[in-house]
């Protein structure tokens, strides 16, 4: 896991205690500049959420990390929708 995303999560630490969490939805989309992070053997994706691996800025993301992405991106949309109804 990236040390920034290790951070936030050691950060929430309170919130699992008093478990204000539970219920909530949480997805990441994340962009990394090495192969940490989890991005190290697969394409756009880890268990916590969708990731590109940007390198220096310059590399776009493939079509399968993009895919990954908005796969993501409905799947959070369609539970949102029906938590709120």
């Amino acid at each position: 896991m990236a040390a920034q995303m290790k951070a936030f999560f050691d950060s929430t630490g309170s919130f699992g205690g008093s478990r204000s969490l539970q219920g909530c939805l949480l997805g990441s989309f994340v962009s990394t500049g090495t192969q940490g992070g989890g991005q190290e053997t697969n394409a756009g994706g880890s268990p916590y959420g969708s990731g590109v691996l940007s390198g220096d800025g310059t590399r776009a993301p493939t079509e399968t990390e993009l895919a990954l992405a908005e796969h993501h991106g409905k799947y959070m949309a369609t539970i949102v929708k029906k938590l709120v109804h």
